[in-house]
């Protein structure tokens, strides 16, 4: 049986470098529940599976994305349509 990249373990060095964050970060995150949780598969060592690492940095890109589409509608010039007022013309 063959697998995906997707399919395999990383270890640390591998994630921060897919992540540009420090242990500490990592560990920080993962405490707090915002970040895959490493795999134990031995008694000295932990892995993360890289789908999980790769579908958190496309979640933060999409939320990055999101954020900066909220943030230029908020900060559009309006159209001169919405300030156009109804008014005649008067004939010179």
């Amino acid at each position: 049986m063959g697998y995906t990249q997707s399919e395999l373990f990383i270890r640390l060095p591998d994630v921060r470098q897919r992540v540009g964050m420090s242990n500490f970060q990592i560990y920080k995150l993962v405490s707090a529940s915002e970040f895959p949780k490493p795999v134990k598969v031995s008694e000295r060592i932990s892995c993360w599976v890289a789908a999980e690492i790769e579908e958190w940095v496309s979640n933060k890109i999409q939320e990055r994305d999101e954020q900066e589409c909220i943030s230029n509608k908020m900060y559009q010039e309006p159209y001169e349509e919405d300030y156009e007022e109804d008014y005649e013309e008067e004939d010179f």
